[in-house]
């Protein structure tokens, strides 16, 4: 898998979150939050990841961890 050659790459990872939601999200959402829940570990701090963020954040439906998500994203230099 591209991403595991190179995890900091901002644009491998919203290409492959992208077809993860795609094709999987229905048949295991809990790996798909897994896959996001790691990106944001990887690339959080990419000035780029708002797009991670914006899309992680549509997915969750607990409160606290949504609040937890825009604490995160509000000390990360976000486009």
């Amino acid at each position: 898998m591209a991403v595991s050659k190179n995890p900091r790459c901002i644009s491998l990872w919203e290409r492959y979150l992208t077809w993860l939601k795609k094709s999987i999200s229905k048949a295991d959402p809990n790996y798909l939050k897994n896959e996001f829940e790691k990106a944001t570990r990887i690339v959080g701090n990419h000035f780029k990841a708002g797009f991670v963020f914006r899309e992680y954040l549509s997915l969750e439906k607990d409160v606290i961890k949504k609040y937890l998500m825009y604490k995160k994203a509000m000390i990360s230099p976000l486009e």
